[in-house]
C-alpha cells in the first residue's frame, strides 16, 4: 500500500495509537491523510511522529484540522529531517502558533 486516506473518519488519539502499529509495517507509504479528525490532537500526532522516521518514502502528509498545537509540532519537527521525499505538509486549520510555525519553517529550511 502506498496511500492511506482516513479523512474525517472520527479517529482519535487512542485510535492513532492503534493505527501506529500497522503503519510501522507500511514503510512504502507515500501519502498519509488524517485530516478532518479533530480528536487526534497533540497526543495522536506525537504517536505518529515517533514512527515517521520509518516512512522515508513519504511525499504527502496531510494533518489539516486535527487540532494540533505547538506541542504536537515540536514532535513533528524531530521527524521531518528523515522525510527526504516529503513534498507536501499540510498543518492548516489547527492551533499552531507562532513558535510552532517558526520551528517548522526552520526545520524545513535546513
Amino acid at each position: 500500500m502506498q496511500v492511506l486516506v482516513l479523512w474525517s473518519t472520527g479517529i482519535s488519539s487512542t485510535g492513532m495509537r492503534t493505527l501506529i502499529s500497522a503503519l510501522r509495517q507500511l514503510t512504502r507509504l507515500i501519502k498519509v491523510d488524517i485530516s478532518g479528525n479533530d480528536d487526534i490532537g497533540d497526543p495522536g500526532l506525537e504517536c505518529l511522529a515517533d514512527i515517521l522516521p520509518l516512512l522515508t518514502a513519504m511525499k504527502v502528509l496531510n494533518l489539516n484540522w486535527t487540532r494540533i498545537s505547538d506541542r504536537g509540532i515540536s514532535g513533528l519537527v524531530k521527524a521531518l529531517p528523515h522525510l527526504l521525499e516529503l513534498h507536501v505538509l499540510d498543518v492548516s486549520d489547527n492551533n499552531v502558533g507562532d513558535s510552532g510555525i517558526v520551528s517548522l519553517v526552520q526545520t524545513l529550511c535546513q
